[in-house]
């Protein structure tokens, strides 16, 4: 795909995302989080450090997502109709989940926060090890050793889920919502919230679905399902086949963008020491 494909405003778009912010925040991921002593993050990291990490990384994951979107348009100049609004989607949902976590929120409380990183905390732990405990046949195949280190890793993985468990409970968290674990639409839902607060009526409306829509077209291409596409323009009128238009796509790289851009706001005054 050339660049005459994009519509002057689309290369503006894109430009603006690709050469401008998007290196700025690969440089930034390339060194460890800097967070300041006596810093709101700091203080959080005090806590319960998991949900802070695990900001930076879903902020890492964006980034590392939105460059390679990068590279496929602009160095492999090609553009993919369903497959990169899967990248788009994976990109959304970290940086959704960095401001999930980071929240600054009127009324979002340190406790608050810890509840939500141990939620996370909780998800990643019981995913691990209920992936690991499928593996269980193949590793005893592989010999004693392999499985001996399979079982040490499952106790491990056990007790990790347990601490994170005791913390979102005492955190606040009730039973349903530590058996549910961190669910990504809420992450989504905040993040388009939290990224239209300053703005008003009908611009605010339009944020916030537009962010929720991206999720919704990232997903059901990732799953190869039908309920997203079916106002889609068709190839031809006796095609079956779907498309979706390049600014269409654009605008999902602007959605990922904000919502990125919004986390890396919430970092860097979170983890700056304000008092004198």
């Amino acid at each position: 795909m050339s660049e005459h494909a994009f519509t002057p405003e689309d290369s503006r778009r894109i430009r603006r995302i690709f050469e401008l912010a998007l290196p700025e925040w690969d440089a930034r991921v390339q060194e460890a989080p800097d967070v300041q002593p006596g810093s709101s993050l700091d203080g959080d990291v005090r806590v319960y450090p998991n949900g802070v990490n695990a900001a930076w990384l879903s902020m890492t994951s964006a980034v590392d997502h939105l460059k390679a979107l990068r590279d496929l348009w602009m160095k492999a100049s090609s553009l993919h109709a369903f497959a990169d609004a899967t990248i788009l989607r994976a990109a959304l949902l970290a940086a959704s989940t960095a401001v999930y976590l980071l929240d600054d929120s009127l009324g979002v409380t340190r406790q608050e926060r810890i509840r939500r990183g141990a939620l996370a905390a909780l998800s990643d732990h019981r995913d691990h090890r209920r992936h690991q405990r499928a593996l269980t046949e193949l590793t005893e195949s592989l010999g004693e050793q392999s499985m001996a280190a399979h079982t040490s890793l499952l106790a491990q993985l056990r007790e990790w889920e347990a601490r994170a468990d005791r913390v979102a409970e005492q955190a606040g968290a009730t039973l349903g919502q530590r058996k549910n674990g961190l669910i990504a639409t809420d992450c989504i839902v905040l993040a388009g919230q939290v990224t239209s607060r300053h703005e008003t009526g009908r611009t605010r409306l339009l944020l916030e679905s537009g962010i929720r829509s991206v999720w919704q077209k990232g997903s059901a291409d990732a799953h190869g399902r039908s309920w997203q596409t079916m106002s889609r323009v068709r190839s031809r009128d006796d095609d079956p086949r779907l498309s979706a238009s390049v600014s269409e796509i654009v605008t999902g790289l602007q959605a990922a963008a904000l919502v990125l851009n919004q986390a890396w706001r919430i970092w860097d005054l979170r983890s700056v020491q304000h008092l004198p």
